[in-house]
């Protein structure tokens, strides 16, 4: 019968079209991975405090995030200068996912020093549970960045994919 032989086209079809997907996945994740870090700004190298806020330990140079619904992506890319012995405490990194739903294609770090020399993170990342408890899906990502002293500016990017995504054929 006609309605017979149609199934077995659409699921070809749906194959194939994961197939496409899941290349064009991988070929934005290294894309991505292989992607040179943005020039420093010798300026921000300079900096020892913040104009409109003296007292601040540390200030957001630069952020940056993009979300891909239809990829089921999240970029992030966070430059931040340490202004004061208290904001070193930005070296310890947490990024918030849902292990159920979400995996890491990648996470780069560094630490530059006011004399623009690079310490690249080449740590440990762990996988710590925020919310104790039956069920709870919901971790951090955690990392400390090496070498950062007063004056230092870090840096970290990473990937995160949705696991389960909902495409429509």
């Amino acid at each position: 019968t006609a309605g017979g032989d149609m199934m077995p086209r659409v699921m070809v079809r749906m194959s194939a079209l994961s197939l496409l997907v899941g290349i064009r996945l991988m070929g934005f994740s290294a894309a991505i991975a292989a992607e040179d870090w943005l020039p420093v700004d010798p300026d921000e190298l300079r900096m020892t405090a913040e104009p409109k806020d003296p007292s601040a330990s540390a200030i957001c140079l630069y952020r940056q995030e993009d979300i891909n619904d239809v990829l089921g992506t999240v970029q992030e890319y966070m430059r931040v200068k340490i202004l004061s012995e208290a904001g070193r405490n930005n070296a310890n990194v947490e990024i918030n996912y849902n292990k159920s739903s979400e995996i890491f294609r990648f996470i780069h770090a560094r630490t530059i020093h006011p004399d623009g020399t690079i310490v690249n993170f080449d740590g440990t990342v762990y996988d710590t549970p925020v919310k104790v408890g039956h069920g709870s899906d919901l971790y951090a990502r955690t990392f400390t960045l090496q070498g950062v002293e007063v004056g230092s500016i870090i840096e970290y990017r990473y990937l995160r994919e949705t696991r389960k995504r909902n495409l429509r054929y």
